[in-house]
This record gives structure tokens, C-alpha cells and sequence, in this order.
């Protein structure tokens, strides 16, 4: 019966689901059940400004068709436009019978992305299968990522300033991923944890530019201790082997810094250099971070941190330090995290940098 709600629940047809076994009329060993479901609009549109220090000001919409045809495909739309991040989406799902929330999936997103260090304009194509198995969530799916990036380049420098690469490239990959995540609350969890696991790979396709492959991990754990405060530790990790490094776009580079790496620091500002002194990005990630927060009250608390890594290639991993203070409210939109980092022990960055996230825990 939990699974049957469940399931009536995850797929997003409904706003009122309710199952009623009627025990007290059990007759013979067996129990009649009562569905009650109410219908949910079918087209959900979303909206509005944010705020994301590693974004700038912008503003987001996006219209949703929970049910396309008798057979309930879902077609999902979303339009970002932020001072430094600028995207255009769809998303088209076929649920698949059965009770591991099977779907086939088809999209295309285009990204015009501006950070630090590095300028992109890209298309990219995906398909793929998603599903429940053994407790996580499982993709297999193949993109298509063709565009256009700058990388060492600063904002208001002109093109032709000694030291930026520039790149066009064209790559057809296969991705595999695994995600799990547990928290006792979707607002604010006491105990819990997350974590993200890909492999990306162009082997087997003579589509591509240049031949690489790639693992990443993400993990976040969670836990409250001594009443009112939080221990929440979080690590990300990723290797690249690649024969053209220059051939691949910055989102499929690692760099380090900003909001949720390297605190202190500006977004994506940290990784190898050129021989010019910029930052091109790196072939492989090693970031953690180590935060305390202390609750006044069940809305508003303060929070310490340290968070260290780098991105490098090779062995040449001189991690970079960042630590500071923040603001914690668990506003009615969701956790508004409000931090003042510094770098620590640098000689080349130095200052205060402010970062903004809103979001759930995990």
C-alpha cells in the first residue's frame, strides 16, 4: 500500500492522493482498497528573480506540461537570464511501466556562460534512460556538446590579449551516472547525506574532436549535534584523461572557487596556468570543506567554515585555502546562506569575497 502511494505520488499526475484499505469490512482474508485521487493542473508555470554570487542578478521562468497525450509524457521548459549565466532548455519524458520511475528522456539546452576566467557558448544534445535501482537513481545517456569558448580571459579584455585560448569544438560522449540522497527533512536536515557519482567517456565514437574520459564524485554529509548546531562536511573529486586537452569547453574542464568549492574565492577562479599567468583549467579536482553552524532560534543562525582543494593536473596539487563567517534563515522560500570568506596564507588573492546561495540542504 506505501509503495502504491508512493509511486501515485511520484508521478507528478495528481494533487491528492489518498489510499484506503477498509479493514474493518475484511472479508474471507481479503481487504477491498480505496484509491481517491484528485488531478493536478496540467500546465505549471514558474518564475521569478534570484540572486547566486557565482550567477549575478537574473531571472528565471519555465512552463511544465505534466501530462502530454493519453499516455503521459511530461515536456519541460525553462529560460535563465542572469548577468553572467544565460540558458535556454527543454526537456521531453516518457515514463515507462513499472514501479523504479523508468523514463526515457530527450533535451536539448543551450548555455551562454560567463565566469571568471573563461567564456562559453555551446549547444548540447542528450538522451537517456533513468531509473530506480537498489536504492539510487541510475542514468545511461549519450550528449552531443558542440560550441565556441574563451578560457584565460578576464572580463573587459579584448579578444586578442596575449594569453587567451580560443577554442571551437565538437564532442559526442556516453554518461553514466549514480545519485543518492537521505535527510530526515526536505528544509532542514538534521541527519543526512548525498552523493553524485559520474563517469563520462568518448570511446567507441569518431564524432568527437578529441577522445577523452572522466569520473566525478560529490558527497555532502549532515549532522546536528549538542542541540541547536550542524556539522556538515563535503568533498567533490574528478580525474580527466584526454590526448587534446585544448579541445575540451570549460564545463567539461575543472576549476575550483566560488559558492559551493573554495569560499573566499571568485567562481571557477582557481586551476593551472598558462604560461601567461591565467587560469585555463585543470584535468583533475580535489576540494573539501569543513562548516559549523549554531542556531538561535529555529530560523536564524551563524556559521563557520574552512574549505580547501584545488584544481590541478598532473601531481601538482597545491591546495588553496579559504575560511570565514556567515548568516544562516530558513526563510519560507527555502535555507539563505549569506557567507564572508577570505583566502588564507595566499599571495596572490587577497580581500573578502561575499557569497549568496539559496537552496536545500542536500
Amino acid at each position: 500500500l506505501l509503495d502504491l502511494q508512493q509511486a501515485l505520488n511520484g508521478a507528478d499526475y495528481f494533487s491528492v492522493v489518498n489510499v484506503l484499505p477498509d479493514v474493518d469490512d475484511a472479508k474471507g482474508g481479503a481487504v477491498n482498497v480505496r484509491v481517491q485521487l484528485v488531478p493536478a493542473k496540467r500546465t505549471v508555470y514558474t518564475g521569478g528573480p534570484f540572486i547566486g554570487t557565482d550567477t549575478g542578478f537574473g531571472v528565471r521562468g519555465g512552463v511544465e506540461r505534466r501530462w502530454v497525450g493519453r499516455r503521459g509524457h511530461k515536456w519541460k521548459n525553462e529560460l535563465v537570464l542572469a548577468q553572467r549565466l544565460k540558458t535556454l532548455s527543454t526537456l521531453y519524458s516518457i515514463p515507462r511501466p513499472g514501479k523504479n520511475q523508468h523514463s526515457l528522456n530527450f533535451g536539448a539546452n543551450y548555455r551562454d556562460a560567463n565566469t571568471d576566467t573563461s567564456q562559453s557558448r555551446t549547444l548540447e544534445l542528450v538522451g537517456n534512460d533513468t531509473r530506480l535501482w537498489h536504492g539510487w537513481t541510475r542514468t545511461l545517456g549519450v550528449h552531443a556538446l558542440s560550441g565556441t569558448f574563451t578560457v584565460g580571459k578576464y572580463s573587459g579584455e579584448p579578444d586578442n590579449t596575449p594569453g587567451i585560448d580560443h577554442g571551437r569544438s565538437t564532442l559526442v560522449f556516453a554518461e553514466a551516472s549514480l545519485a543518492r540522497k537521505r535527510g530526515d527533512s526536505p528544509t532542514f536536515v538534521r541527519k543526512g547525506w548525498s552523493i553524485n557519482l559520474a563517469v563520462r567517456s568518448t570511446a567507441g565514437t569518431l564524432l568527437s574532436d578529441t577522445r577523452f574520459a572522466q569520473f566525478t564524485v560529490d558527497a555532502k554529509w549532515i549532522r546536528a549535534f549538542l542541540g541547536r548546531n550542524r556539522l556538515i562536511l563535503r568533498g567533490s573529486a574528478g580525474m580527466t584523461s584526454t590526448g587534446n586537452f585544448d579541445a575540451l569547453p570549460p564545463q567539461l574542464r575543472f576549476f575550483a572557487g566560488g559558492d559551493r568549492s573554495i569560499r573566499g574565492y571568485g567562481f571557477q577562479s582557481i586551476g593551472p596556468k598558462n604560461s601567461y599567468g591565467r587560469v585555463i583549467g585543470g584535468r583533475n579536482l580535489l576540494v573539501a570543506s569543513t562548516e559549523v553552524e549554531h542556531y538561535f532560534t529555529k530560523a536564524w543562525g551563524v556559521a563557520a567554515f574552512v574549505d580547501a582543494g584545488n584544481a590541478f593536473t598532473g601531481t601538482d596539487y597545491r591546495p588553496k585555502i579559504g575560511a570565514g563567517l556567515g548568516v544562516r534563515w530558513l526563510s519560507p522560500v527555502g535555507m539563505i546562506r549569506v557567507d564572508l570568506g577570505t583566502p588564507v596564507h595566499s599571495q596572490e588573492k587577497h580581500g573578502i569575497e561575499l557569497h549568496i546561495v539559496i537552496g536545500p540542504d542536500l
